[in-house]
């Protein structure tokens, strides 16, 4: 039938209009697309729950306060502090291990430091002496969210070159 219309001259051919004919596989394509745009949408505006944690003490320990806790002197005293503390083990002398020891610790309320932890380690010695700079820290100043001080979970690198 094809054939016998293409032999028809254009004045004889009939304007057949453009339908939809969407298949089964096409429509099960088009659902999947429409629930993962759904779920990415809806994913956007859940609450961030990750902000917070509960220990055992009851207390929230925050990620985000309004101000965040600050080493006294700020950030680049922080730096100048870690590089001086830090012992590199003699051991690794021939070896030079170098590289980035990410911890992990909480400051209380009254700007101590309490349960360092180390996040992304290089070796079980550099760890351990990151964890020993992130213990004889002094006080920092405590994060305050709604005006009161609370406990805060920060994030340091720790860096060993030789």
């Amino acid at each position: 039938m094809k054939r016998v219309l293409d032999l028809k001259s254009n004045k004889e051919r009939k304007q057949i209009p453009v339908s939809f004919n969407i298949r089964l596989v096409d429509w099960i394509l088009i659902l999947i697309g429409v629930i993962v745009f759904l779920f990415i949408t809806l994913a956007c505006y859940m609450p961030d729950t990750s902000r917070t944690f509960w220990y055992e003490s009851n207390e929230p320990v925050f990620t985000t306060v309004e101000k965040m806790p600050e080493f006294p002197g700020g950030i680049d005293s922080m730096k100048v502090y870690i590089h001086r503390t830090i012992r590199y083990p003699e051991k690794f002398g021939d070896v030079g291990i170098q590289g980035r020891v990410i911890c992990n610790f909480i400051v209380n309320e009254d700007g101590s430091i309490s349960e360092p932890t180390v996040l992304r380690g290089l070796q079980e010695d550099l760890d351990a002496e990151a964890i020993r700079v992130i213990n004889n820290m002094s006080k920092w100043e405590p994060g305050i969210q709604n005006g009161k001080s609370v406990k805060v979970r920060y994030t340091v690198p720790v860096n060993f070159t030789r």
